[in-house]
């Protein structure tokens, strides 16, 4: 009885988190990296411009989605934000941001010369897009789809990624 006590109360505490996360923000973020990433990975650079480019990229995304969703906010509103309710416009908008962490870690290894700058920014394409696949895998699942329907979601997803790469090099 104690076991399913606890169970219960680890499945409403997921549920909960799943409730409040910002999913929305956190795919946004992979495909706003991808972007950046098709754009420095065409030219030959130093891995540490990649590094602040890409970080620098992701912070100012964050920040401009977090003051969008602010001033909209506000239009709909009759009375002011205070700084407590941009603070969690700005931490509800963070996983933007965070997106960038395992390309700004791969640029660091490359920084060290562990890995070339060309190795780095294409495992930072691959983890962008097979995290775009299990976003896509993730929301079919969640609807309990088959996992033939999974499965072709999460491809989806991730090849809408690759399109953005490719997009973003014909265009740029």
């Amino acid at each position: 009885m104690r076991d399913a006590a606890q169970r219960d109360r680890r499945a409403a505490r997921i549920r909960q988190r799943l409730a409040s996360a910002n999913f929305a923000s956190a795919i946004y973020g992979q495909i706003l990296l991808l972007s950046v990433l098709a754009v420095v990975g065409a030219h030959d650079v130093a891995p540490a411009t990649v590094l602040v480019t890409v970080a620098g990229s992701q912070l100012v995304f964050w920040l401009a989605h977090a003051y969008a969703e602010t001033i909209g906010r506000q239009v709909r509103s009759e009375s002011a934000i205070d700084r407590e309710g941009v603070a969690r416009i700005m931490q509800h908008e963070w996983p933007i941001a965070q997106a960038a962490v395992p390309t700004v870690v791969l640029m660091a290894l490359a920084i060290l010369d562990v890995l070339a700058t060309t190795t780095a920014i294409d495992v930072a394409i691959g983890l962008a897009v097979v995290s775009l696949f299990g976003w896509g895998f993730a929301a079919a699942r969640r609807s309990r789809d088959t996992l033939r329907a999974q499965l072709v979601s999460g491809a989806l997803s991730g090849a809408l990624g690759l399109v953005i790469v490719a997009l973003k090099l014909a265009f740029h």
